[in-house]
C-alpha cells in the first residue's frame, strides 16, 4: 500500500520548527490511526497475506518513519530542546524509535 488511507496532518513547517510539543503528538496519533486503518482495510477486503504482513512487520513507528519530511522535522526538533523537553516520555521514545528505524531503512 503506497498511498495513505488517512492523509498526514497538514501542518506548516514553522509549527514543526517552533512548536514541536504541539505537532509531534498529532503525528503520533496520525501514525496510530493510519496503521489501524490499513489493518481494517485489509481485513475488510480479505487481503489475508497483506494483513498478516502488516500485523507482523509493520507498526505505527514504521508509518511515521516512512513519512516524507520526517527527517527534516527531527532536525528542527534537535534545534528546539525546549520543545523536546515538553514532550512526554512515551512520545520521546516513539520519536526516537521512528528516527532509528528511518536510519535503518535508508541504508
Amino acid at each position: 500500500m503506497n498511498q495513505y488511507i488517512i492523509p498526514p496532518p497538514d501542518l506548516p513547517m514553522f509549527l514543526h520548527k517552533n512548536r514541536p510539543e504541539y505537532t509531534l503528538p498529532q503525528l503520533i496519533t496520525w501514525a496510530n490511526k493510519e496503521h489501524r486503518s490499513r489493518l481494517r482495510y485489509c481485513a475488510k477486503n480479505g487481503y489475508y497475506r497483506e494483513w498478516k504482513r502488516l500485523n507482523d512487520d509493520y507498526s505505527p513507528i514504521r508509518v511515521l518513519a516512512e513519512m516524507g519530511g520526517f527527517r527534516k522535522i527531527c532536525s528542527y526538533l534537535i534545534n528546539n530542546l525546549d520543545g523536546w523537553n515538553r514532550l512526554s516520555r512515551q512520545e520521546r521514545k516513539f520519536i526516537e524509535s521512528a528516527y532509528r528505524l528511518r536510519d535503518l531503512l535508508l541504508r
